[in-house]
């Protein structure tokens, strides 16, 4: 019989806080993540908030030479995964490195990378363009970064699959670990996505709030008068092991993830897409006990302009269905993951799995008006 799958470390960086201590405290006590965005000049756009990372500095966790040779959701990737692996002890036991497999995925990589890259090209010629330039933009190059730092020689790839990029990674993370192919993992999800080039891009397609960050009206997601997300930036990571290597190692057991399964929820008339699906899921994770993985496509996005109480109602079902599976209780009134950090993309269920991970933590998130934290991709 396959071993049962623990979380025996966890780390994040996002809006909200540096570590996962202060993020959870920033989180129970209605701390917001949304502010004006500072990492590039907005004049020229209508959009003016974003939930960015604040106060962080690469060299804190990286050599300073190394961080200039990283994207920035690669160093976030970093910072996130340095407190995970101490959590778990792997820098302490002894353990077979190429048991130890690194899955860190990004819904869209190197973005900042990507501009910068063409703005030098542009300017100066193909000459001017950095040797670093492919490494920090591909998406699955803060996978390959980490296990190099920790020389983990184990399977090394990432998982682009939008929104739910992190949530699929940690799946197949899990599924590695119960087939034996490996015994521990690093896995999560990074993105980076507050440049001028990612907030126009999604502002084009309808999907980001113009609102002011002061105001009552940014964003929340179960709002029927929602008028799109506050784009965030983030990382999340968590070590998973099968049981009986936790418990050789003498590690602390934080959670138990029972399982995962895969789900494509989009269809070319949005009401078909909607409560249904998110109903379906949500049974789906009831009767199997295991978490389900999933991605909304594009036509789900014009879809809540157009559908407004349909829309919430599924993005109730997917609330309901997270919350079955992890097994605890979020009060009513109490914000989920993107009205505490926005949208982060690939990081966005972390927040789930953080919170089931820590039991003997308050279980009532402080109510609040604006989005708190930002949409951060994977």
């Amino acid at each position: 019989m396959p071993d049962r799958v623990v979380v025996t470390g966890m780390g994040t960086v996002n809006p909200l806080g540096l570590t996962l201590s202060e993020t959870w405290k920033n989180a129970i006590n209605g701390v917001s993540g949304v502010g004006p965005i500072t990492l590039f000049d907005t004049s020229d756009f209508q959009i003016k908030s974003a939930c960015e990372v604040k106060n962080f500095d690469p060299a804190d966790h990286i050599p300073a030479r190394e961080s200039r040779r990283r994207d920035r959701y690669q160093q976030l990737a970093s910072a996130a995964s340095n407190e995970a692996v101490e959590q778990a002890g792997l820098r302490s036991s002894h353990v077979e490195s190429s048991r130890i497999g690194v899955i860190i995925s990004s819904a869209i990589g190197g973005m900042q990378s990507f501009e910068e890259g063409m703005d030098a090209v542009t300017a100066n010629g193909p000459k001017r363009i950095s040797p670093f330039f492919i490494p920090k933009l591909m998406s699955n190059g803060a996978s390959g970064l980490i296990a190099i730092d920790n020389e983990f020689r184990g399977p090394n790839f990432s998982v682009a699959s939008a929104c739910a990029s992190g949530a699929d990674g940690i799946g197949i993370a899990w599924t590695l670990i119960r087939a034996g192919v490996i015994d521990i993992a690093l896995t999560g999800g990074s993105d980076a996505t507050v440049t001028r080039l990612g907030v126009a891009a999604f502002d084009k397609i309808g999907a980001l709030s113009r609102s002011s960050f002061s105001t009552n009206s940014v964003p929340k997601p179960f709002d029927l008068n929602r008028d799109g997300f506050v784009i965030g930036e983030g990382a999340a990571i968590v070590v998973l092991e099968s049981e009986k290597n936790a418990k050789g190692r003498g590690v602390e057991i934080l959670a138990e993830l029972a399982g995962w399964v895969f789900g494509f929820l989009c269809h070319q008339d949005p009401a078909r897409s909607f409560a249904p699906s998110g109903t379906a899921l949500a049974i789906c994770a009831r009767c199997t006990g295991v978490y389900v993985g999933f991605v909304l496509a594009l036509p789900m996005l014009t879809a809540v302009k157009r559908l407004g109480g349909k829309a919430m109602i599924c993005l109730h079902g997917i609330m309901v269905m997270q919350v079955v599976v992890f097994g605890f209780h979020l009060v009513s009134h109490g914000p989920m993951v993107r009205t505490l950090s926005g949208q982060m993309f690939a990081v966005g269920l972390m927040y789930f799995l953080f919170r089931a991970a820590r039991p003997s933590q308050p279980r009532q998130v402080q109510p609040t008006g604006p989005c708190l934290v930002g949409y951060m991709l994977a």
